[in-house]
């Protein structure tokens, strides 16, 4: 079934955090108290090149084990960085083999890896398309965009997609709890809402990997559907919708000067791939 009629509950969450067991400011559980008390549901403790253990330290919000994994790439010359979900403090990953081999032994010891911010990581397309079993990219980073204004990496996904490529699109903080006089917390922003039967670790992991799920940085979308070849979408309100399609292809839809929109319906072509 579509996103919008399958089983489930709608549950709010970050799946790239730090804290100060690696590089982030602030001890574990208060970084958990921080997506807690802004109405997160589920968040992924993914620091890095290590594991860090929350069992039984996150009170009400449900815990995705994780690290962030940096990996060496001879071939072209520069670094991935993994984010692993669902593996543990026995899960030795093999950098030296490259990003390959990584990805290869989260999903055989039961996890999925997002491709962490591609932009700030001078990552092409090509690269891209010569890793496979990867679940999605982080096509939002909010800490690569407080600080450096590289987080968006929509052309690397829309890239992708246009080569026949079909994977998701994931927006995360990459939360570290920095900000200064110039730049904002980056703790609480990005999230991917996930139509899950559970709020559990497995419940969770099972919606990504079905794709039941969307990301944002602040709108909601409240329902996409298709009736009469027409595309039909609802939103919280926002400026603009764009229906992006592969190359020309697509349509935006903005909203008058000082009003906001929240329903569009773009006629498909039969052209349109994706």
């Amino acid at each position: 079934k579509p996103i919008w009629e399958a089983e489930g509950h709608w549950f709010k969450g970050n799946l790239h955090t730090h804290t100060a067991c690696s590089d982030g400011a602030l001890a574990p559980e208060a970084m958990v108290e921080r997506y807690r008390e802004r109405g997160y549901d589920f968040l992924a403790i993914t620091d890095h090149d290590r594991f860090t253990d929350m069992t039984g330290r996150c009170g009400s919000l449900c815990w995705i084990p994780g690290m962030e994994i940096a990996v060496p790439d001879p071939a072209c010359n520069q670094s991935w960085h993994l984010v692993a979900l669902n593996v543990g403090a026995h899960f030795v990953p093999p950098r030296d083999d490259g990003p390959q081999a990584v990805i290869d032994a989260v999903r055989a010891a039961g996890g999925e890896t997002i491709v962490a911010h591609p932009y700030w990581s001078g990552l092409n397309v090509s690269g891209l398309l010569a890793l496979n079993g990867y679940l999605g990219l982080e096509v939002f980073n909010t800490s690569c965009h407080y600080s450096i204004g590289k987080g968006f990496s929509l052309v690397h996904w829309d890239g992708l997609l246009g080569r026949g490529r079909r994977v998701y699109g994931v927006a995360s903080d990459d939360s570290h709890y920095h900000f200064n006089e110039h730049r904002p917390n980056d703790t609480a922003v990005a999230f991917v809402m996930v139509k899950a039967k559970s709020r559990t670790a497995e419940g969770i992991l099972a919606a990504l990997r079905a794709g039941q799920f969307y990301a944002s940085n602040g709108p909601r979308i409240e329902h996409i559907g298709i009736a009469n070849d027409r595309l039909q979408v609802r939103t919280s309100s926002a400026r603009a919708i764009n229906v992006i399609a592969q190359d020309a292809h697509g349509e935006s839809f903005f909203a008058s000067p000082g009003e906001t929109i929240t329903e569009i319906e773009y006629a498909l072509r039969e052209s349109d791939r994706y």
